[in-house]
């Protein structure tokens, strides 16, 4: 998205906005939790994520059609959920839905895609960074992860430690002073 672009111009596909991979992320955990069958109490306590999640991004894409399915399906789900039910955690296989070092790191790897998409090369060697540092973060936690979690944790990390360097390197290019520029100022030395 640029300055003068048009943001109710768009009504589907993946956003470079925070806010949006949030309620993304919000979005397919409570798609996770209901597939797993969670406990009713847990998912009731999603439900406000995905929700209000939504909700912050229709201000700014307000046609976005995915987004408002999204919060369609929340809302829904709300008024099933029985409102007795008590909280409780999630069953085991579920845990890395609820880590938030796990979202962060889910976010920062989505936006950093985009960012190199874009050639905002500033913005990917950010947010690379910030995915490998929020995965650094699971590794303790996610020995009892799903094997195929951990494994797209590893390789998510790599191509992220890779974004980080490749974007580093663009930066330092597109900076870097021309050579005649460099002997002019230095007085031909």
């Amino acid at each position: 998205m640029g300055l003068y672009d048009d943001k109710a111009a768009i009504v589907d596909g993946d956003i470079l906005d925070a806010i949006y991979w949030e309620a993304k992320f919000s979005a397919l955990r409570l798609d996770a939790a209901i597939e797993t069958r969670q406990p009713e109490g847990a998912i009731g306590l999603l439900l406000p994520a995905v929700i209000n999640g939504c909700a912050d991004v229709l201000k700014e894409y307000p046609r976005h059609e995915e987004v408002r399915q999204w919060q369609k399906e929340a809302l829904l789900l709300q008024g099933r959920i029985n409102p007795y039910a008590p909280p409780s955690d999630v069953t085991a296989g579920f845990n890395h839905w609820n880590d938030p070092s796990y979202e962060a790191g889910w976010r920062s790897y989505h936006l950093a895609k985009m960012s190199v998409s874009s050639e905002y090369w500033g913005w990917a060697r950010s947010f690379a960074a910030d995915a490998v540092k929020y995965f650094r973060l699971t590794t303790n936690r996610m020995t009892e992860w799903p094997p195929n979690v951990r494994e797209w944790i590893r390789i998510a990390q790599k191509e992220m430690e890779d974004i980080r360097e490749d974007a580093a390197k663009r930066i330092e290019e597109h900076f870097r002073e021309p050579q005649e520029f460099s002997e002019i100022a230095s007085g031909g030395k």
